[in-house]
């Protein structure tokens, strides 16, 4: 009896233990079961959430519009040159009698140079008072801004009309006059002005240039102290007597701003000119220059905008003639390379 219990209760333990593997391997097969099962299905995106090159491309294109306006109005408030009239006439309160032009040699250059100083003729003419005022003192601020040789040019253009001109060299630091003319310096105003009083005639030191009706005097020896020649009585007096002998006189100074030169031949002067060269000299030194020929009596009618490059400006329209010269000569290419179509009219 104790052995068929204890039988019994060993296979009740096998039993047992066969009913529990069961259930284990029962509960894993349906843990391993596949239960999930597709809803809806996906759809391919059409495009990348991430980077938005639309929205990068805009906000890209507007800092740089927004920084590139800035670098301009930076670069504007650093530049402290004279660049259109409007700024001449804005800052010193001088009328633009012309604009000069800056071009390449060639016959464009010539024609578009030409117009500039017939247009400054014109202007001298309406400032001239009915010609009354017949001494015209052309000074610069600084060197290096083209004085010199406007006052050759604009002598050749006066004198081509059939005006009778004088250009008097008075820059008796550094005269350049007879080199723009192609004469000898020596003798000239200082050799007059120098020589004993019983020389009374100055005509014997006034060069005839090859052009008709334009005469030259020559600065001369260059003197140790200019001012005590240019003050004296005797230029005054010689002035007196070349404003009857011709139409328009000339005088090339030396710059205003750093010599007393220019006071004293702006005294004397009936009109006074001043040239600024684009682009170039500082504005504030200008405005301080314009101040001291005011303060001194100078009767300024007005400045030339010189050496202004037309085809870089940022505004043409600066310069009529050398505007119409540049598109005439572009126009005229482009429809040499551009062969015209039928029934096609004049520009």
């Amino acid at each position: 009896l104790a052995l068929a219990r204890t039988d019994v209760e060993s296979q009740k333990q096998v039993f047992d233990v066969i009913t529990r593997t069961l259930q284990d391997v029962s509960l894993s097969a349906g843990l391993l079961a596949n239960n999930v099962s597709v809803l809806d299905a996906a759809t391919p995106p059409l495009y990348p959430i991430k980077p938005k090159k639309k929205r990068n491309l805009m906000l890209g294109a507007l800092l740089g519009l927004f920084a590139g306006i800035g670098v301009v109005f930076f670069l504007d408030y650093l530049d402290h040159t004279l660049r259109s009239p409007e700024d001449v006439e804005k800052l010193l309160n001088l009328n633009t009698l012309s604009v000069i032009p800056r071009f390449e040699e060639g016959d464009r250059a010539a024609r578009a140079i030409k117009e500039a100083y017939q247009t400054l003729r014109t202007s001298l003419i309406f400032s001239s008072n009915n010609r009354e005022r017949k001494i015209l003192l052309i000074t610069s601020t600084v060197p290096q801004e083209g004085k010199s040789s406007t006052v050759a040019r604009l002598g050749q253009t006066l004198a081509a009309t059939g005006e009778k001109v004088l250009i008097i060299d008075c820059d008796l630091r550094r005269p350049t006059q007879h080199f723009h003319n192609g004469t000898e310096r020596e003798p000239g105003l200082t050799s007059y002005l120098a020589a004993p009083r019983d020389v009374t005639s100055w005509k014997p030191f006034v060069r005839q240039c090859s052009q008709d009706n334009l005469d030259l005097l020559t600065a001369g020896p260059i003197p140790p102290t200019p001012p005590e020649l240019l003050g004296g009585e005797r230029f005054r007096d010689l002035l007196q007597h070349i404003r009857e002998e011709y139409d328009w006189v000339l005088i090339d100074s030396p710059p205003s701003m750093s010599l007393s030169d220019t006071s004293l031949l702006a005294d004397l002067a009936d009109m006074v000119l001043l040239v600024v060269q684009h682009n170039e000299t500082d504005k504030d030194v200008i405005q301080k220059n314009v101040q001291h020929l005011r303060r001194v009596g100078a009767n300024l009618i007005g400045a030339i905008l010189n050496n202004v490059n037309i085809q870089k400006a940022y505004q043409k329209d600066y310069y009529y003639a050398g505007y119409y010269y540049f598109n005439e000569e572009s126009g005229k290419a482009k429809r040499k390379k551009k062969p015209a179509s039928a029934g096609s009219g004049p520009a």
